[in-house]
């Protein structure tokens, strides 16, 4: 999408971008979620490790640099929580969550640069039954946006060492969930905040805008909290059974992963 859009820019804009730059990395990340009643109890409590990749794409034009993300990330958590009758219940939950995010850099210094960003989560939640209890599967789907700072410094030891961080929040977004016995219900969230601090090590280039290969190793710690959504009724073949909500939740995750990048 960026290669298309600068094919297509005026030439006078076209004549003032950069090469542009694609990475990819693989990593893991420690994955936590909790769940909270409307007093502040805490209902669920999952942790696990994620498998992640993440693909990227880069591009400086007019003073400004452009980038995009896309990164799927899937593993298992460990499920400590309690069944709809209040009975502790331990099992886990299958999770692969799809990512994309777009960012725009402004330089402040050569150092340091302002940026906001979109980003849109997609993220598949499969509970496990156990024994008696069924599982069922959750769909969540949000939008968040933030605005962020970075500084880097390069030439410590032949390599460039940055620090990244990122405030935003987002407006409620929804939960597909499929609840044992019912038909099929989208449950409404509320709204979110969410942070985020990234730290990076990363190969210096040889010369500015010079085609070639870098490499990059990122550790990124983020957090965050969506309010519990408003309740909704629940359908039983078409008649009406029931009611839910999705309670207030946290995600904190802590996540490193290593990669390369290629300069056109």
């Amino acid at each position: 999408m960026l290669l298309l859009a600068c094919a297509l820019a005026p030439p006078a804009l076209a004549g003032s971008c950069g090469s542009p730059v694609l990475d990819a990395n693989v990593g893991t990340e420690r994955s936590r979620w909790s769940e909270f009643d409307g007093a502040g109890g805490r209902l669920v409590k999952e942790g696990g490790w994620l498998k992640t990749v993440t693909v990227g794409a880069g591009l400086e034009c007019a003073g400004w640099t452009w980038q995009g993300h896309v990164q799927h990330a899937q593993g298992n958590r460990d499920y400590d929580g309690r069944s709809n009758n209040g009975a502790p219940l331990q099992t886990s939950s299958d999770i692969r969550r799809q990512r994309l995010d777009l960012q725009a850099w402004r330089p402040g210094s050569e150092a340091l640069a302002f940026g906001a960003q979109l980003n849109w989560t997609m993220l598949d939640r499969d509970i496990a039954g156990v024994g008696w209890v069924k599982g069922y599967p959750e769909q969540f789907r949000y939008l968040q946006a933030a605005v962020g700072a970075r500084y880097a410094v390069s030439d410590i030891a032949g390599m460039r060492f940055g620090v990244e961080a990122w405030l935003g929040a987002g407006p409620a977004g929804h939960v597909t969930v499929q609840l044992p016995g019912f038909d099929e219900a989208r449950l409404r969230l509320g709204r979110s905040q969410w942070a985020r601090l990234g730290l990076s090590l990363s190969s210096t280039e040889a010369a500015p805008q010079v085609a070639g290969w870098g490499w990059q190793l990122r550790l990124d710690l983020r957090q965050e909290n969506t309010r519990a959504g408003q309740p909704q009724p629940l359908y039983r073949h078409g008649v009406l059974a029931g009611g839910a909500v999705q309670p207030k939740f946290r995600q904190t995750s802590v996540g490193l992963d290593a990669g390369l990048r290629y300069r056109f």
